[in-house]
């Protein structure tokens, strides 16, 4: 198994995990991260702003609006511990949602039984269950399936 880095600006991991931009991907330089942004947390969630999840929903992979990489910035940040993060259990095909242990080392525990056989549909999974939690809204129930 292992934990992706998933490059949202690329539609494609990023090499040796984190966020490049297209002119940094290549096999020695990374970008910061939004993991090491900390005006990310600065950022308000408007739970009113459904065209960002609209836009999310139809490119959870693709290139995305500056509001919408800022909200997703906020999203992602925070400390590691507990932390949803997605497992490769095959690479190109498979995908579970755990999270960060407590301790580092510990194993990391499965959120539920699900495997995702589309990343896309697994980054909406993780996207759904985060704005729940950061904006305490339950999305309208066109938003509530899967993709």
């Amino acid at each position: 198994m292992r934990i992706i880095a998933f490059s949202p600006l690329l539609g494609e991991e990023a090499p040796q995990g984190g966020y490049a931009s297209p002119d940094e991907c290549n096999d020695r330089t990374i970008s910061m991260d939004h993991t090491s942004d900390p005006n990310a947390l600065r950022y308000v969630i408007d739970p009113q702003r459904l065209d960002l999840v609209e836009e999310f929903r139809k490119s959870p992979l693709g290139v995305h609006g500056a509001e919408l990489r800022k909200m997703l910035a906020r999203m992602r940040w925070g400390k590691a511990e507990g932390r949803l993060v997605l497992i490769v259990l095959e690479a190109g095909k498979a995908w579970r949602l755990s999270r960060i242990p407590e301790r580092r080392g510990d194993p990391m525990p499965f959120v539920d039984d699900r495997i995702f056989t589309s990343l896309a549909e697994a980054e909406w999974h993780v996207f759904k269950i985060r704005w729940q939690a950061m904006t305490g809204a339950t999305l309208p129930p066109e938003y509530q399936g899967d993709l």
